[in-house]
């Protein structure tokens, strides 16, 4: 609505890119006006900010092939929040983002939009995309699920191995000790085909329900800086243990308001897998294929116990840039995390989902088993590079009197050798040696040469 003197229509766009919502941002406002006949009244000037200098350099070589020039597609090579407009009448009339992640988050998107209705927009600047909800349904599976927080100690294929930093199961996890969940993008559909995964497929527990929603299309409705806290009450429709929640999001390009002949336009992250009126697509491989927005998978640091129509809470805590969740009832209450209990993640949750796979764990130690038996075991040198001790321990289990386990970084070295030491007692006897080493394999010089590497 450039009103005055002032014929300049401005759209702010933050992210370049490649320039393409630039790009749709100056040639549909063009198109708009020539429909209106205001296409000799007003002009267009898209700014478009990108942090990422490679980024940038693409961005204009992309305008430029398709034909804008710098008058029209100005890109400006700085964060958002180091940009700033000279006067109030520069200030824009449009913004244009894509800053969103799998777990809707994670980019930015929230405090850039604050920032920018602070600083650079009109008071009835118009934004796209404009708001999101946030949707659950509650996992349970065990094998596909909880093998992301562990490990679990207790396997019948790796008898006499611990995964863990002491002699406590329940207070020695690598990942996941906390009192709220965490989050992996993955395919929806990977949880429930029989063929994809680890053990049995995952069952959803309940129905989908909404847990979030947030509004950026004006300054009055931008989330707190100081996050939220919701509550939703949900009741399940199976009996079973919650291992964690299946997440997606919609997101509003446009909201209607008012005008019925103004559709509101919704693109949604969830997966036809797991739609409601499409159970069937539980096994169904033809599902569209989404490579850019995944769902999110959020795993529970211990499983919930929850009863069919019994209700249910569902508590979502929301920053600027993150989501997290907490699953609780009567027979589960959120305190039985004690705060004393949390401990900070030491390996990532791919990599605890790989140390909890029993069928991995079982090849590597058949193979190491089978080289230790070409050669005596009290002569093999067993040298493990940089596999958080694990084949290292193997070796020592199968007979190895003298394991040689290396990492790159101190902490890698320190966990490695914890896990060893005071989680599995190695070595095991006075003859034996178990040493676990910061290096890299061209800094080691070994008194004997490594047998079995």
């Amino acid at each position: 609505s450039s009103t005055g003197s002032d014929r300049t229509i401005r759209v702010l766009d933050i992210g370049s890119g490649t320039g393409l919502l630039a790009m749709m941002a100056h040639r549909y406002m063009k198109e708009e006006l020539n429909n209106q006949g205001l296409k000799d009244t007003y002009s267009v000037e898209v700014t478009s900010l990108e942090m990422a200098a490679a980024m940038a350099r693409i961005a204009r070589a992309t305008l430029a092939e398709n034909g804008f020039t710098e008058d029209e597609i100005t890109i400006v090579e700085k964060h958002s929040t180091d940009f700033a407009v000279d006067d109030d009448s520069r200030k824009f009339d449009m913004c244009t983002s894509e800053l969103l992640e799998s777990g809707l988050l994670g980019e930015g998107w929230v405090p850039a939009l604050r920032d920018v209705w602070l600083r650079l927009l009109k008071k009835d600047a118009v934004v796209v995309p404009q708001g999101a909800r946030v949707f659950a349904r509650l996992v349970d599976s065990k094998e596909r699920v909880g093998s992301y927080v562990g490990p679990h100690v207790a396997s019948s294929s790796n008898d006499g191995l611990r995964l863990t930093t002491s002699k406590d199961d329940d207070s020695a996890y690598l990942c996941g000790q906390g009192p709220r969940t965490t989050q992996i993008p993955l395919h929806a559909s990977s949880l429930f085909r029989a063929d994809s995964g680890n053990g049995q497929p995952a069952q959803l527990l309940s129905s989908r329900v909404q847990v979030m929603e947030l509004d950026v299309s004006s300054a009055a409705t931008i989330p707190s800086i100081c996050g939220d806290r919701t509550t939703t009450t949900i009741f399940p429709t199976s009996d079973g243990q919650c291992h964690g929640l299946l997440v997606w999001w919609e997101l509003d390009l446009w909201k209607r308001a008012g005008e019925a002949s103004v559709p509101t336009i919704t693109y949604t992250t969830e997966s036809t897998a797991t739609a409601e009126e499409n159970t069937k697509a539980l096994t169904d491989e033809t599902e569209t294929w989404q490579d850019h927005w995944h769902q999110c998978l959020h795993v529970l640091p211990r499983p919930t116990a929850v009863v069919r129509d019994t209700p249910t809470e569902l508590v979502c805590h929301t920053t600027d840039t993150n989501l997290s969740f907490e699953v609780t009832n009567e027979a589960s209450p959120a305190s039985k995390i004690a705060r004393k209990d949390v401990r900070p993640t030491m390996i990532s949750p791919q990599r605890c989902l790989q140390l909890n796979d029993e069928r991995r764990i079982q090849k590597m130690r058949e193979s190491i088993a089978f080289a230790l038996a070409q050669q005596a075991p009290d002569d093999a040198v067993v040298l493990d590079v940089s596999d958080f001790g694990l084949c290292g321990m193997l070796a020592a289990l199968e007979g190895a009197k003298h394991v040689v386990t290396m990492e790159s970084s101190s902490a890698t070295a320190m966990l490695a050798a914890t896990v060893a030491q005071m989680g599995n007692g190695f070595p095991r006897s006075a003859n034996s040696k178990f040493e676990v080493l910061r290096c890299h394999p061209s800094d080691l010089v070994m008194n004997r040469p490594a047998t079995i590497v």
